[in-house]
């Protein structure tokens, strides 16, 4: 059995550190994994097992006519294989358009939705106007009536495309990245973590009402984990940061 990812690219991001997870099982498992980027967004930094085969699609011009040359690949890539994957409203649409194009094919598609992209990708993005984001708003929107197998890592993902047929699986958190042997707390005080960025639809806002609040607190530490855009100061109560 022959599975695809065909991805926008690579980045340092969880939700494509999810995907590598599950492509890194899935060829443990036995079957043929690959995953597709494009030459312009190719730099791997997840750990994938050996057996994952990288595809990278080569394009060329300028930036806009990379992304058209990549779109148009992907389009005949997807059709070769016998599980596809969506993981964003973009590449729904690759695989949308593959399927309309290819429609003999029996190609299985999951869309594994990680998060209501309507929102997180577009009303919260920087990458629209406020003219266009209503059209790409209800492009995303759109991609839940594809009539494609959803997998969401959410029930409040399901409740929000409502559609009752989605499965939930939820990610789970490999405790083990947690687990930092040079770092030591009171034992008798309960130590409180909190995995923070500065972007208001990650709760930013109310993460640092939380934090507020437990940081006065008798008996308890706090350790906050941080990304790169984050102002460490706010957080300089904090037992450590890492």
């Amino acid at each position: 059995m022959n599975i695809y990812f065909p991805l926008l690219g690579f980045n340092k991001s969880g939700g494509i550190g999810q995907i590598m997870i599950i492509a890194n099982h899935f060829a443990e498992s036995g079957y043929c994994v690959s995953v597709g980027v494009p030459d312009y967004h190719s730099e791997v930094y997840y750990k994938l097992v050996d057996n994952v085969d990288v595809k990278l699609v080569r394009t060329s011009g300028g930036k806009i006519l990379r992304k058209i040359i990549y779109f148009i690949k992907q389009v005949f890539i997807i059709s070769r294989w016998d599980i596809v994957f969506a993981t964003s409203y973009k590449t729904a649409y690759y695989i949308f358009i593959s399927k309309l194009i290819f429609f003999w094919r029996k190609t299985r598609i999951i869309y594994l939705i990680q998060h209501y992209e309507p929102l997180s990708q577009v009303k919260y993005g920087n990458n629209y106007n406020k003219f266009s984001k209503k059209l790409i708003y209800y492009l995303a929107e759109l991609t839940y009536r594809f009539g494609f197998e959803m997998i969401a890592i959410s029930g409040w993902i399901k409740k929000m495309i409502g559609n009752e047929t989605i499965k939930v699986i939820p990610c789970g958190i490999n405790l083990d990245i947690y687990n930092h042997r040079y770092r030591t707390f009171d034992e008798n005080k309960i130590v409180v973590g909190f995995n923070y960025r500065n972007i208001d639809w990650k709760g930013a806002k109310l993460y640092k009402t939380v934090f507020d609040k437990i940081s006065v607190l008798e008996g308890i530490e706090t350790v906050v984990f941080i990304s790169e855009d984050t102002n460490n100061s706010y957080f300089s109560r904090s037992k450590c940061l890492y």
